[in-house]
């Protein structure tokens, strides 16, 4: 286990040491190669950052000692994106460390499995991520799981913080993506619980929610993007007391799996958002309370059966089937 322990530490070294080697003689080297995968490192001649694939040439030193040129292929520009990607990850002359399939009966051409810059940043062509596991379809919460919470300093004693005690959301993931994903999220403002009774009457009152004139707190998306293998950024609008107010939503995919509890496809999400609550008009107590809030949620969905009619938002909120077949989903008709 030591030996095991040693070695795996000792990489990224014998990976510097090879880059540095390279880079101090101006060879670039190629190394013992398998039926699987080969090694190189060699000089960036051009890096063709298009698709349908993108294109490396490489400048490597053979046994002999001549320059030979490897064509590496690897995924189409946009799918790169996804993975921290751009024109600019390669530079003509770049000293790079590379790894990749061999193709057959196509010499000095492979397929790009992994690649390693001499700064130590690691470009892959693809990721796993959670985020692949999830289908097209329509999300919806598993019952009676999920929490709303409100979090803000109060006079620098403490953080203070509220709940909401309930939601309904609903989620529509099309063939495309998540990227093309759009969702609702409902909470009734009557719902709001604070810490004593006293901060649940302050909040439901005019000074701040005014629960029984604005009864309803919206959040629709207008947007979806990856971060990572399991995290989202949504650009959305918040609707509070009347006044809409656009914010970056930020989540985590915590899981994908079947719920033991319903048996249907589900995935669990976190999410947080920071918000100045003078926005929305509450601006009792400034600066002593503080003006930013920050709202954490957390989620469990699950996959509902897909409906014979499209998806189309009414006047009670959310997705509801619509009897005109015709007519395209939409949240913000």
């Amino acid at each position: 286990m030591i030996r095991q322990l040693s070695t795996l530490l000792s990489l990224p070294f014998l990976l510097a040491a090879q880059l540095c080697l390279a880079q101090a003689t101006l060879s670039p080297m190629i190394f013992p190669s398998s039926r699987d995968r080969i090694e190189l490192v060699g000089l960036v001649q051009e890096f063709q950052f298009i698709s349908p694939q993108s294109i490396i040439l490489l400048d490597v030193a053979s046994t002999s000692g001549a320059s030979t040129q490897w064509r590496v292929t690897t995924s189409a520009a946009p799918e790169l994106r996804r993975f921290g990607w751009t024109s600019a990850s390669l530079q003509a002359g770049e000293l790079v460390h590379l790894v990749g399939q061999p193709k057959a009966n196509t010499p000095f051409e492979l397929s790009l499995l992994e690649l390693t810059r001499a700064n130590g940043e690691t470009l892959r062509p693809e990721e796993d991520s959670l985020l692949d596991e999830i289908s097209p379809g329509i999300w919806q919460p598993v019952p009676a799981q999920g929490s709303i919470r409100v979090e803000f300093d109060h006079f620098g004693f403490s953080t203070g913080s509220f709940s909401i005690g309930s939601f309904q959301a609903a989620l529509q993931i099309p063939e495309e993506g998540l990227e093309s994903a759009r969702f609702e999220l409902e909470m009734l403002a009557e719902d709001i619980r604070g810490s004593s009774p006293e901060l649940t009457q302050l909040l439901k009152s005019a000074t701040f929610f005014d629960a029984s004139s604005f009864p309803i707190i919206r959040v629709v998306s207008t947007g979806v993007q990856r971060l990572d293998e399991n995290r989202l950024q949504a650009s959305v609008e918040i609707e509070v007391r009347d006044r809409i107010v656009r914010a970056n939503l930020f989540m985590t995919v915590n899981r994908v799996d079947l719920h033991p509890q319903t048996g249907n496809p589900a995935f669990g999400l976190s999410g947080q958002v920071s918000l100045n609550r003078s926005a929305f008009g509450m601006s009792q107590y400034l600066p002593d309370v503080a003006d930013e809030i920050d709202v954490r949620f957390e989620t469990e969905l699950q996959q509902q059966p897909l409906p014979d009619q499209p998806l189309q938002e009414n006047p009670g909120g959310l997705f509801q089937p619509v009897t005109d077949s015709s007519a395209a989903p939409a949240l913000n008709p």
